[in-house]
């Protein structure tokens, strides 16, 4: 029996009809380590597609054509919605796997999963969703420990993404499926509140980017000793280092005068704690810029630049001192996106490597939310090194 899809007739029903048919019966082959990406921009259309999916796929399904036994040794199909706040895939299986009682069980087969949700990650900032990114590189390993299969449906813009950022998850899938249909208008996203209102706590949120907030806490934690970084290396100032405004932020009316401050300081010959506080304010309102979109190797090397002189005056351990060390290094983070080569990439991410330590190494007795996020923060950026140098030790470091 052929499934049917109640769809209307803007949703090009015939190639729909074929498409969907064939990835029906890709997953009905039950094929071991099987990683299919499903490609629908409308997200109505994804929703029923994804729903019939079930339906046909479910050990008690009429509607699949399959006899009684054929559909009883059947893995079911799972959906999972991505987290948009904490899009971490490969967690979230296990996280599941963990809740079903699967792991470490005597269950004889592990479901299959189909991902749903990644077009919500398009209103969220570049940190989260380069943090999605990075936990497709775990995929491959889930597939293989695990012996599961995984379905991904993702809007046509995340395709590629996926296919410039991840080259290994792209090369691993084992079909493409590629249904028509009308992008679904967004929606705006909701309005920031002003900054001075934000919670505190997020200045270190999982995945590799500059965060917004500072914590009312001070950071710690300790690593063993063979982990500490040398701090010369964090302390090295970055390439731009001559102090003077990048022709993209001299319109910045706010951080003109945060910089003309600076200059006054000096002049005045003002104390080291009360230049890093200055640098540090100047640091911040850059980081929001280029994470609002200003984007360009001399500017994230000026805000470095910044914070690697708040560093250098603030208090080890403070609050304050671990936040510009998260910053640090997540700008660190994207300062390597800048780069064409594999070796200038590389550099900028064993960087933040050695910025995330620093922050562990002067924290040693942070609260434990704080470091679950530092951590997080720092096992991203080990498994996008992956990609780079040393695949299975930055994967286990990750």
């Amino acid at each position: 029996m052929v499934a049917v899809i109640d769809l209307n007739s803007q949703t090009f029903l015939g190639h729909n009809q074929e498409t969907y048919q064939d990835l029906r019966l890709a997953l009905q082959l039950n094929l071991r380590r099987q990683l299919l990406i499903a490609v629908c921009d409308d997200s109505h259309l994804q929703a029923q597609l994804a729903q019939r999916l079930t339906e046909d796929l479910s050990p008690f399904s009429a509607t699949a054509g399959q006899r009684a036994q054929v559909r009883a040794d059947q893995s079911p199909l799972v959906t999972l919605r991505l987290d948009a706040n904490h899009p971490d895939l490969v967690r979230q299986v296990l996280l599941w796997l963990k809740q079903q009682r699967y792991l470490g069980g005597s269950v004889p087969m592990i479901p299959a999963f189909q991902i749903v949700g990644v077009e919500t990650l398009t209103r969220q900032s570049p940190t989260i969703q380069n943090r999605f990114l990075a936990s497709l590189i775990r995929v491959d390993a889930l597939l293989t420990q695990l012996d599961c299969r995984l379905l991904i449906w993702v809007p046509r813009p995340w395709l590629g993404k996926i296919q410039q950022a991840v080259p290994g998850f792209w090369r691993s899938r084992s079909g493409l499926f590629e249904f028509a249909g009308e992008p679904t208008p967004e929606e705006p996203p909701p309005p920031l509140p002003p900054l001075v209102s934000e919670p505190r706590h997020r200045a270190t949120e999982a995945a590799p980017a500059a965060d917004h907030q500072h914590r009312d806490q001070s950071q710690r934690e300790g690593l063993t000793a063979a982990d500490q970084p040398d701090p010369s290396a964090v302390a090295t100032p970055a390439p731009h280092g001559q102090g003077g405004l990048p022709p993209e932020l001299t319109g910045e009316a706010a951080i003109v005068q945060r910089w003309q401050q600076i200059q006054t300081l000096k002049h005045q010959q003002a104390g080291p704690l009360t230049l890093a506080h200055a640098h540090l304010a100047l640091a911040q309102l850059c980081r929001d810029r280029a994470e609002a979109g200003l984007l360009s190797a001399p500017v994230i090397d000026f805000t470095l630049e910044h914070y690697q002189r708040a560093i250098g005056g603030l208090a080890e351990g403070e609050a304050d001192w671990c936040d510009a060390l998260n910053d640090l290094a997540s700008l660190y983070w994207l300062r390597s996106q800048q780069e064409t080569h594999p070796e200038g990439i590389s550099l900028w991410l064993h960087r933040s490597v050695e910025a995330y330590q620093q922050a562990l190494l002067g924290s040693p007795a942070a609260p434990g939310e704080t470091l679950v996020r530092l951590y997080s923060n720092l096992g991203g950026v080990y498994s996008l090194l992956a990609n780079y140098d040393d695949p299975l030790g930055h994967l286990e470091q990750s």
